[in-house]
């Protein structure tokens, strides 16, 4: 027995056909869009706003893989607004205003953004907090990603509210941490201390983590000391009532490892121990990880120490 010998292709997309697929799926949508607007029967007018939809939804896949991804987002965007608008959809809305904001990024991400902007109302408004959290968080990676890190701070602020709301606390606090560590970048340091205090409280009411909470004040610890060491007069006052709200979360802070490093950090500023900080940051790494925010704020109170133990 033989066979034929077969030899296999590979598929080809005609994007000028799917381009004038897309035109003519865009022109029907239009014309029932008139149509809607003019049938005084509710009900026919509901089934030709869902066939405009369906239409307009077509319409965004043809332009999509033609590569036109503008008008592809578009035309999701439409879609999306007749589910909220006509058919009073939020859920709907918020997943096409999603795929609109995809399609969008293969243009600009400032255009995407606004319609992410829109999914997240939506999706607030069917109470899917979650979903509007992460493109919130979506959207604040995209922002640190092209360093702008104010815009970053307000979307994952943003995020971690809506985590919180969704009871999705493990979201919530890594997107709080993430607000502080940005607002560290930007040297707003007390900003990011107390951030990062908030999210120790938080912390202390979930059982699986409040042995995490001294690696969490360490950190806020270091900041707020070196930012109040900008001031001419030596005040730490901040810092310890930042403390004895830690206390009357986590007893047991007072006698960990990381509180005394604090401790002697401010002995050390005072009394200009050069050799004291130099044997406390040897121990550090033993307690708690460097990084680039918290090696900026020791090199600062490292300075400080340096001048006072020339007096």
């Amino acid at each position: 027995m033989t066979f034929a010998r077969t030899t296999m292709r590979a598929v080809s997309t005609d994007k000028d056909e799917y381009a004038r697929k897309a035109l003519q799926f865009k022109s029907k949508a239009e014309q029932l869009s008139v149509k809607s607007k003019s049938t005084s029967y509710k009900t026919a007018s509901i089934l030709d706003t869902r066939r405009e939809i369906e239409l307009t939804q077509l319409a965004a896949e043809s332009f999509r893989i033609s590569g036109k991804h503008y008008d592809a987002s578009r035309m999701y965007g439409k879609a999306a607004s007749l589910f909220v608008e006509s058919l009073n959809s939020p859920q709907k809305g918020a997943e096409l205003y999603t795929e609109a904001a995809a399609t969008a990024e293969h243009v600009d991400s400032s255009f995407a953004n606004e319609y992410y902007r829109k999914a997240v109302t939506n999706h607030c408004d069917s109470s899917d907090y979650d979903k509007a959290a992460m493109l919130e968080e979506r959207m604040g990676n995209k922002y640190t990603q092209n360093e702008d890190y104010e815009l970053s701070i307000d979307a994952h602020k943003r995020a971690s509210k809506l985590y919180a709301a969704a009871s999705n606390l493990d979201s919530a606090d890594r997107t709080l941490e993430k607000e502080a560590y940005m607002l560290a970048k930007v040297d707003k340091i007390s900003e990011a201390a107390h951030t990062y205090q908030q999210l120790a409280a938080s912390y202390s009411k979930q059982n699986l983590k409040k042995f995490s909470i001294p690696s969490i004040m360490i950190k806020a610890g270091i900041l707020l000391i070196s930012e109040c060491l900008r001031e001419k007069e030596l005040d730490f006052s901040e810092v310890r009532e930042m403390i004895e709200e830690i206390y009357k979360l986590d007893c047991r802070f007072g006698e960990s490892s990381e509180h005394k490093f604090l401790v002697d950090m401010i002995q050390c500023i005072v009394k200009g121990g050069l050799d004291k900080f130099a044997d406390s940051l040897f121990w550090y790494n033993s307690i708690a990880e460097f990084d680039d925010i918290t090696l900026l704020a020791l090199e600062t109170i490292k300075d400080t120490i340096t001048e006072r133990a020339k007096m």
